[in-house]
């Protein structure tokens, strides 16, 4: 695929030469019939993101910073999760497109140590994948992976090479090679964790090689496993059937989805026939487990070009996968060509849970060029998802746009715009949830946009840190709130733990769940449910429903708030009610 101005954009998709129903609020069967008419809305409160924008530490012209980043955790011990961002197009001492990496701050972006290649070399594409894998060398301290699928390594030309190094100071801990060696294989393309997959309490190491021969065919594709704790290879990935389709350009670790305590692995081939598929296979052997193909065989999708295990999703206690499909036709007759999708799979029986799609659909969009998991953004207790949009976005050029997609039904929450606003920025090019950087109890992400202009240089790439503004604004009974509505009628769910939730205007539907919760209904006629604990409610304004049956564990406080007509209350003994009808 090329820029508008021949360039090429991706490599990584070069070739070589299902549904959860909307939450419940069961606590409140005996009063929805007050109030049905809105029991349509299914909106949750979510927080804003200010971009952070992080450029190239050692900045140079054509470099691509940011063409992979991942979160590795705390690497420097000041309690925040910090990340990595890789320019495999770095000239570094005269070499060009030897590539680099960087490890930065979470706090506030600053450098902490830059990683080289340790076997320096023009062309090599270091930072081309880059991925934290946990602490694999016994200090505590998480650790880095970083591959160079162009290295030549034994004169074997692109045979490529992975690196492990120490999350404290970047030194280098050990190499990873393919275990079949052989020109071309693009050994490092891809990397990720693969979780503990032989049960010596360390992370193992999962690696694609795209290029790499297969039993029967010539550059077929190839994954690895190996142990974290020295590089041993564990297992050879190979797809079990005589077909090509460059597998192994994406991968993830999945979790367990076979239920056997060992972890799984997620393969993406989007070569396939240009088709593309994705693949499960067992932590435990490699032995195939689930094939994911939802493509029609004629469009030219390239499912599995990104890959991601994302957690459970379908509240069926096993993890679910994500895979992207960039080339993806929309509409009835193909109307946006390569406008792309992404697909969500139920992790314990490979079938499509649902699909997420682009709002605004548009051709060469590329939507799910890169895909994440993220852990939960809106507050409704399923964890969300990332999709990248590298490619055009409507009414202007096309400089890319990163979507947080609802873990529970693939509905778009928000949508993160490069704040460099450039035309052929890529940004979206690659997504990753990094955790909660600043404190406030919600996820944070870096988004990559490798030919973006910046420093005077060309292309040089930049990464863009989306922090977010968790909703502290209102308070409720004096205490800042931790989950507030929209003016719409929305519903807004708890946790376990205390809460404080605002509702702002509308007719919404509030459930406290658990914990010592504080409830403000405000404007609107509100259905409220505390649960158990010490509660204290204010309907506020409107005629509200407040629902205190499930406190019995706890002394409540009810207001029924100013009211027109009257309200509701229905209240264990023991508790405190005022402004409420009998």
């Amino acid at each position: 695929m090329k820029r508008e101005d021949g360039k090429m954009t991706d490599r990584a998709l070069a070739p070589k030469d299902a549904p959860r129903t909307e939450p419940r609020l069961n606590v409140l069967k005996g009063c929805l019939g007050l109030v049905t008419g809105f029991w349509v809305a299914s909106a949750y409160a979510q927080p804003a993101y200010t971009p952070r924008v992080v450029n190239n530490p050692t900045p140079r012209a054509e470099a691509g910073f940011g063409a992979s980043v991942a979160g590795v955790g705390d690497v420097n011990g000041d309690g925040k999760v910090d990340f990595l961002v890789g320019a495999p197009e770095q000239t570094v001492d005269g070499n060009p497109r030897q590539g680099r990496a960087f490890v930065l701050s979470g706090a506030d972006r600053s450098l902490l140590y830059r990683v080289n290649n340790p076997v320096p070399q023009a062309n090599a594409l270091f930072g081309e994948a880059v991925a934290g894998v946990g602490d694999v060398d016994g200090d505590d301290i998480p650790d880095l992976l970083v591959g160079a699928p162009q290295q030549t390594v034994k004169g074997n030309d692109r045979q490529g090479r992975v690196f492990v190094f120490s999350g404290v100071n970047g030194r280098l801990l050990y190499s990873l090679d393919t275990p079949i060696p052989e020109k071309g294989a693009a050994f490092g393309t891809s990397v990720a964790d693969a979780n503990d997959v032989n049960g010596d309490d360390v992370p193992d190491l999962l690696v694609g090689a795209p290029g790499q021969d297969g039993p029967d065919i010539p550059g077929q594709g190839g994954a690895f496993v190996f142990s974290g704790a020295d590089g041993r290879p564990i297992l050879t990935l190979n797809y079990p059937r005589s077909e090509g389709g460059d597998f192994g350009r994406s991968v993830a670790g999945a979790g367990d989805v076979t239920g056997d305590g060992i972890p799984d692995f997620l393969v993406g081939m989007p070569f396939l026939g240009r088709v593309g598929r994705a693949l499960v296979l067992s932590g435990a052997d490699g032995g195939l487990v689930h094939v994911l193909n939802v493509v029609a065989p004629e469009e030219r999708a390239f499912l599995g070009a990104a890959v991601a295990g994302i957690g459970d999703v379908s509240g069926d206690g096993v993890p679910d996968l994500l895979v992207g499909a960039p080339f993806l036709p929309i509409g009835e007759y193909g109307d946006f060509v390569f406008s792309g999708g992404a697909f969500v799979f139920n992790g314990a029986t490979g079938e499509l849970l649902y699909q997420v799609e682009n709002s605004t659909p548009e051709n060469h969009a590329d939507f799910g060029s890169a895909v994440a998991g993220l852990d939960d953004v809106n507050g409704d207790g399923i964890p969300d998802l990332l999709v990248g949009v590298p490619g055009r976005e409507t009414g202007d050029a096309p400089q890319g746009k990163v979507v947080i997609a609802s873990g529970a039904d693939g509905s778009e929450l928000l949508v993160l715009r490069n704040p460099g606003r450039q035309a052929l920025a890529r940004f979206g090019r690659s997504v990753a949830g990094i955790g909660d950087a600043n404190d406030d109890g919600v996820p944070d992400l870096v988004v990559g946009a490798p030919f973006q202009d910046a420093s005077g240089n060309r292309d040089q790439g930049r990464a863009v840190l989306f922090l977010s503004d968790a909703p502290a604004s209102f308070t409720c009974f004096g205490v800042p709130a931790t989950i507030v509505g929209t003016p719409d009628n929305d519903i807004l769910r708890g946790t376990p733990g205390d809460d404080v939730i605002v509702g702002l205007a509308g007719n919404d539907v509030i459930d406290g769940r658990g914990g010592d919760d504080r409830i403000c209904g405000g404007n609107g006629n509100d259905v409220i449910q505390a649960g158990a604990g010490s509660d204290r409610v204010d309907g506020g304004a409107g005629n509200d429903v407040i629902n205190m049956v499930d406190g019995v564990r706890g002394n409540d406080t009810v207001n029924g708030g100013s009211h027109v007509g009257g309200d509701v209350c229905v209240a264990d003994r023991g508790d405190r009610i005022r402004n409420c009808n009998p």
